[in-house]
């Protein structure tokens, strides 16, 4: 007895291989994504440090802004004197 394919034969087994490259493909993205949503996670807290710090040299600037200020008027009013 020969065995002959039947048509239905060969198209289960096209879907089987179908099936699973896109189970392999699916398995790939989401691992892709995960890698991803870590990069994201990781580069938001970098982000949220370094906006923490802009406020730090922020303050840090109108601080040193005020001493300008108050030593050029103290140089401004002795200069005035002479």
């Amino acid at each position: 007895m020969k065995f002959k394919p039947q048509i239905t034969d060969i198209i289960l087994i096209v879907s089987l291989v179908a099936l699973c490259f896109g189970v392999f493909k699916i398995s790939n993205l989401e691992n892709e994504n995960r890698v991803m949503q870590e990069k994201i996670k990781d580069k938001d807290s970098v982000i949220t440090e370094l906006e923490y710090e802009i406020e730090n040299f922020e303050d840090i600037l109108q601080e040193r802004e005020i001493e300008i200020k108050y030593w050029g008027m103290k140089y401004d009013s002795i200069n005035m004197m002479d």
